[in-house]
């Protein structure tokens, strides 16, 4: 009797061996462990490890080519809109980049630590009315281009805001404010040892400046703003603006 039931009781506790086995291979898959998916590239095509294992120096010269890339962008924006006499605020700050965790939803697995991207800022004031006409213009443009946009108007202002993703992930926004015309720029966001990359950009941004580098940024007029012409910005900090003594090997 004891053995009839101990074999009724085999098949049972192979079902719910199999049902925990089941289980375990669902988590793994949900985790992406064990099921070979591939690795998240970003906008280089890089993984994340392919670029930490990358020294500071190389992720710096990356991040510089970056850094020209969206200004460059922004620029032939700039050169395509009727807008005139452009102007920056934030030539010190746009230098640096910022924590893809910020959009993180752009590169899943960006933390404040591992991945960033950079801003760019520019302004004209053409006129009452005209503001709105040109964030219209962009809205069209950018259509004609085959980008994903979307051109709404501010739920407490009226103004309108236009904004654009190109397939290679750079992000425009156009919008009216004020009677001003703001034009933004986002680079995709990279695999990168952000807080390293920061920390050397202001650095050898502290240095230039302490040399007297670039020292027509500095200069603002009476709005706190300067006049900055299409493709005129502030270049990435050199890296050899410290001295590799200084810092040790890279």
């Amino acid at each position: 009797m004891r053995r009839r039931a101990a074999v009724r009781r085999g098949p049972r506790l192979r079902d719910a061996l199999a049902a925990a086995l089941g289980a375990a291979l669902l988590v793994l898959s949900a985790s992406g462990c064990g099921t070979g998916r591939a690795p998240q590239r970003d906008a280089s095509g890089a993984t994340e490890e392919d670029t930490m294992d990358q020294g500071i120096a190389a992720q710096y010269a990356l991040a510089a080519e970056r850094h020209a890339e969206l200004n460059e962008r922004v620029a032939q924006l700039q050169r395509d809109s009727a807008a005139e006499a452009w102007r920056g605020t934030s030539t010190v700050s746009e230098v640096i980049p910022a924590s893809g965790f910020e959009l993180g939803a752009e590169l899943p697995g960006a933390s404040r630590t591992n991945s960033y991207y950079f801003v760019v800022s520019r302004w004209a004031e053409p006129g009452a009315g005209s503001a709105a006409e040109l964030v219209r213009a962009f809205a069209a443009d950018w259509r004609a281009r085959g980008w994903d946009t979307s051109l709404a108007a501010s739920e407490v202002s009226g103004e309108p805001r236009a904004t654009a993703l190109t397939p290679d992930r750079y992000w425009f926004a156009a919008s009216e404010e004020g009677g001003a015309l703001r034009l933004e720029g986002h680079s995709p966001v990279y695999w990168g040892a952000f807080e390293s990359l920061i920390e050397a950009a202001a650095e050898r941004r502290d240095a230039e400046d302490a040399r007297g580098a670039h020292r027509r940024f500095a200069a603002r007029d009476a709005s706190g703003a300067i006049v900055l012409e299409p493709g005129d910005y502030r270049p990435f900090p050199a890296w050899e603006a410290v001295p590799p003594a200084a810092k040790g090997r890279p």
